[in-house]
């Protein structure tokens, strides 16, 4: 996807929306593609709580007292951004 939105220049949108785990298939190359089209957030949890987010946290079902395992991801995202915006000026 990096290499595609890279392709573009500021004549066109990048658009980004994502409901599924889109976490575990985030590369760093996107997160600073992202970044040159004026993503902020993105970048900022790329470095700092993708380990986080890649854990898993164990329950305890209240009903059936039966232990239940979930990861942290499933994590909505929506990107809305131009080429060769500054960091911080996309819609995130």
């Amino acid at each position: 996807m990096a290499k595609v939105i890279r392709n573009y220049d500021s004549n066109f949108f990048v658009i980004v929306v994502s409901n599924y785990a889109w976490e575990r298939y985030f590369s760093e190359d996107l997160a600073r593609t992202l970044e040159n089209c004026g993503g902020f957030l993105i970048k900022e949890f790329f470095n700092i709580a993708k380990a986080r987010y890649g854990n898993f946290t164990t329950v305890t079902d209240f009903q059936s007292n039966e232990t239940l395992t979930k990861t942290n991801l499933y994590h909505p995202y929506a990107f809305i951004g131009i080429p060769g915006l500054p960091p911080g000026k996309a819609y995130e």
